[in-house]
């Protein structure tokens, strides 16, 4: 649970921060950036004694991220 809430901040900063450079499709780059951070956080992990490169780990930290840019889009009144 503590990652799904630590990456839908990231999430929801990420969308805030790329919102200020008037892009097009912020929410897919948003959720492209959040899926890499994950997917390479559990890449670092190979390398640490002790730790495993989880893909569910990488389900739940996307689907936090998800819904913290859900929650950025819904917060700031965006047309969908």
């Amino acid at each position: 649970m503590a990652h799904f809430i630590e990456y839908a901040i990231l999430g929801f900063l990420i969308k805030l921060c790329l919102d200020d450079f008037k892009l097009k499709n912020v929410f897919i780059i948003a959720l492209i950036l959040s899926f890499s951070y994950a997917f390479f956080d559990e890449v670092h992990q190979l390398f640490i004694a002790g730790r495993s490169f989880g893909y569910m780990d990488i389900m739940i930290d996307t689907m936090g991220a998800l819904s913290g840019i859900w929650l950025a889009k819904v917060l700031i009144n965006e047309k969908t």
